[in-house]
């Protein structure tokens, strides 16, 4: 009898593939436009189930083979053959899910593929992360099970979860910042195209839209409610941004029209954290990407009196409604602060408004985009 039949290991991997090919199919339709973040949590934990599900049917085909009681398990090294063999399509097939799909995010993030949303990266990134924390335990156990705890097969299936566990934490890695990466270019996009029709000398009463502060909160609460389902728990409440008036600190002009002497003693820049797999996390890589490209373009720019004033405007409005979505006021309010530096040295003549009247023409935008 061969080590492992060929038709029982051809069965187990072309069952894993059916259920991979199928798995990726369900976590496309749900990243489609229009399906909202209830709908997309619970696909992707029905997935996630059906999957391991699948997974521990196809093991039992095998489980013939792991039996003690049948003679041929006696022979010396068969169980870890078998093991290693199971071991390895187990782990071709998991990494086989997650390359897919770092693939397919890469034609999204191109727009080579158009009509699947970026939300198709963070779910398979989801989707691996289970994979790496209860998949891979899960097979081992079962396969521990069917091996009546030999103490042969203990090696492989440490190795498939020390080798394999870390792969899929990486490939999960890799899709939250294609997913980060691709929602914060669609933003930058919107901001660029604002920022290059911009009029900054033109003379203005500051009652008219925000310059960008809408495109950003338009983004992310599109982008909070898709992910809202894929995280467990509430999240914090944030304090609503008329309890911030008069709390937030305001940016110092004096600082971006000071002599460059004073500029080199300057603190430099606070960044936010790196990327983890959390909701405040995400949504501040986004707003991260969102803040660079705004201060970059502000850094080719000229500006007017009237244009310094337009930023000025939208900055203070992104300082108080951009905090409901991180939990990193002190990185916020830095990036900001570079973002109206940046137009105060472009502008030719900078008179800022008072406080008491940016409040006063702040005030309707704010109800307009957060009531």
């Amino acid at each position: 009898m061969p080590l492992l039949p060929s038709h029982a290991a051809g069965e187990y991997s072309s069952g894993l593939q059916h259920q991979a090919s199928e798995l990726l199919k369900s976590l496309q339709s749900a990243s489609k436009k229009g399906i909202q973040g209830v709908a997309v949590g619970k696909i992707v934990t029905s997935e996630y189930e059906s999957f391991i599900v699948h997974v521990q049917k196809d093991l039992r085909i095998l489980s013939p083979f792991l039996d003690a009681s049948h003679a041929f398990m006696q022979r010396e090294g068969f169980t870890t053959n078998v093991v290693e063999t199971i071991c390895g399509l187990t782990s071709s097939l998991y990494l086989g899910v997650g390359e897919a799909a770092m693939a397919k995010g890469e034609l999204i993030a191109s727009k080579i593929d158009i009509e699947t949303g970026p939300t198709y990266s963070i779910l398979a990134a989801k989707m691996c992360s289970e994979l790496q924390h209860a998949g891979v335990d899960q097979v081992a156990e079962k396969l521990q099970l069917y091996c009546a705890n030999s103490n042969e097969a203990i090696h492989a299936i440490s190795s498939l979860k020390s080798q394999l566990s870390p792969k899929l934490g990486s490939i999960s890695a890799t899709l939250l910042t294609q997913f980060v990466n691709t929602t914060g270019h669609q933003l930058a996009e919107h901001i660029s195209e604002a920022v290059q029709r911009a009029d900054w000398f033109k003379p203005n009463d500051g009652m008219g839209e925000c310059l960008v502060a809408g495109h950003f909160m338009d983004v992310l609460v599109d982008t909070d409610d898709r992910i809202a389902q894929l995280f467990p728990g509430r999240r914090s409440q944030k304090p609503h941004w008329r309890n911030l008036q008069g709390k937030v600190k305001s940016y110092n002009f004096n600082k971006a029209i000071a002599k460059d002497i004073d500029k080199l003693f300057a603190k430099k820049a606070q960044c936010f954290r790196p990327l983890e797999f959390q909701r405040d996390s995400i949504m501040s890589g986004i707003i991260d990407k969102g803040l660079k490209t705004f201060t970059e373009c502000m850094r080719s720019q000229t500006l007017g009196t009237p244009g310094l004033h337009l930023i000025q405007i939208d900055t203070y409005v992104m300082r108080l409604l951009l905090r409901s979505f991180t939990d990193e006021d002190g990185a916020l309010d830095s990036m900001l602060d570079e973002a109206i530096g940046s137009a105060a040295e472009r502008c030719l003549a900078p008179q800022p408004l008072e406080a008491s009247v940016l409040e006063n023409v702040c005030e309707p935008k704010l109800l307009k985009l957060v009531p």
